[in-house]
């Protein structure tokens, strides 16, 4: 065994105030050690002395206490910090069994400590059972890749439910093979509520727009419900008086009345789903697509005021990921503003444009009307609640247009210094899968 430390500082005070040491051949391999010439103890026949023929030992024995009250001081920060976060940390071993948890568990789950060290399920068992099937599938891909990651609700013993955002790991042994288990999982409950007013909130506004537009849906409707009326008027005026000749006739009105009701159908049922409430998944869509659909919402309401819409649409089906009713919701908004705007005129042409294109990993989309313009003083407070330069309006629409932008990664603004008219542009980054 080598001679830990400083060995001159150690041995040489003995060494010189011992006048005669009883074990002479031993303090010879000691003066060795102090000169270099010897490296390491042989093994000793008996253990060494000092000059009162008291025996000692050399080695590491300070050097291990050292380190042991280090590596005690270092758990004890550890254990301090990980107590003091707000989110559960935990430890199992692969069988699930726990081995160790904080005390933020309980805190959050409102149970002993204890008891997920008696009970392995017992955060599973604790998951509300609409969200069982997210919170099992979470183990199945810990399993598969090693990481998992969901959100689910827990019930409370007392009742009470909280959304947890759950994270889970594989730790492997050095032979690469899994060992344990750790997972940290945080208290979301607070950003879930307020998501779900902001969905709210949303719907409200879905609402209201189709409150406004009321008068120009009901009017579009009427148009394929009148010609309905009189194809079939006409069709039961020549079955009366029915001739070999009239087959044709007849087959071209029939014809004509499955389309104008395929016409009221098509409708109604993006009525329907424009006011559906629900925050939806985030999927792959086509921004051209998603703005062909937002402006056929908004054409009754365009020809009631006598505005016309060109699009230009040259993003190329540029795909982005995100909620199609919500980007449906700023397009309609936007659109609506600018026919609202261009009504307000006397001009020959009433023209709201909407063009879109990529702009680098961007789907860049542009609404332009040929109206009044904005007033510069509100202009700069447009996006800020309960401001609108309208004199009946909310203010809400682009407040939750930006907040819708801004969710799916994009921003939205209004274009300074235009020449004539407002001009509104909104950038959607481009979806992996499409670049």
């Amino acid at each position: 065994m080598h001679l830990p430390g400083r060995k001159k500082r150690l041995l040489r005070p003995s060494l010189d105030a011992s006048p005669a040491p009883p074990n002479t051949g031993y303090t010879n391999f000691l003066k060795g050690l102090l000169s270099d010439q010897i490296q390491a103890f042989p093994p000793p026949v008996r253990p060494p002395t000092d000059c009162s023929n008291n025996p000692y030992i050399l080695g590491g024995v300070f050097t291990v206490q050292h380190e042991s009250r280090a590596l005690q001081d270092s758990e004890q920060r550890l254990s301090v910090l990980l107590q003091s976060l707000e989110q559960v940390v935990w430890f199992a071993n692969m069988d699930g069994q726990m081995l160790y948890i904080n005390e933020a568990a309980e805190r959050i789950y409102g149970r002993p400590v204890a008891e997920f060290y008696d009970n392995p399920t017992i955060w599973l068992e604790a998951v509300d059972p609409r969200d069982r099937q997210a919170a099992e599938k979470s183990i199945a891909d810990l399993a598969e890749t090693g990481t998992a990651e969901a959100e689910y609700r827990i019930v409370r013993p007392d009742g009470q439910l909280i959304w947890l955002h759950d994270r889970k790991y594989l730790v492997p042994h050095k032979s690469g093979a899994p060992q344990s288990i750790c997972g940290i999982a945080s208290d979301v409950t607070a950003r879930r509520e307020l998501q779900e007013k902001e969905a709210q909130l949303e719907h409200v506004a879905r609402l209201t727009s189709m409150g406004e537009m009321l008068a120009s849906i009901a009017h579009e409707i009427n148009q394929p419900l009148a010609a309905i009326s009189n194809y079939s008027t006409a069709s039961s005026n020549l079955l009366a008086n029915f001739e070999a000749g009239d087959t044709a006739k007849l087959k071209e009105w029939n014809e004509a009345i499955v389309n104008q009701t395929t016409r009221c159908s098509a409708i109604i049922r993006g009525l329907r789903d424009f006011s559906k409430q629900g925050q939806g998944e985030a999927i792959l869509l086509d921004v051209d697509e998603v703005i062909r659909e937002s402006v056929s919402l908004i054409l009754a309401d365009a020809r009631f005021h006598a505005v016309n819409i060109q699009s230009d649409l040259q993003s190329h089906q540029g795909l982005t990921r995100g909620n199609r009713t919500q980007l449906q919701q700023v397009f309609v908004n936007l659109l609506r503003n600018a026919c609202e705007a261009v009504a307000t005129c006397n001009q020959t042409l009433r023209l709201v444009t909407i063009r879109s294109q990529i702009a680098g990993d961007n789907v860049e989309v542009v609404v332009k009307d040929n109206g009044p313009g904005i007033d510069t003083q509100i202009r700069d407070a447009l996006f800020e609640p309960f401001v609108s330069s309208r004199e009946d309006g909310l203010g809400i629409g682009l407040v939750i247009s930006r907040s819708i932008a801004e969710k799916h990664g994009g921003q939205l603004w209004v274009t300074p210094d235009v020449a004539d008219g407002a001009e509104f542009c909104l950038t959607i980054p481009l979806a992996p899968e499409s670049t």
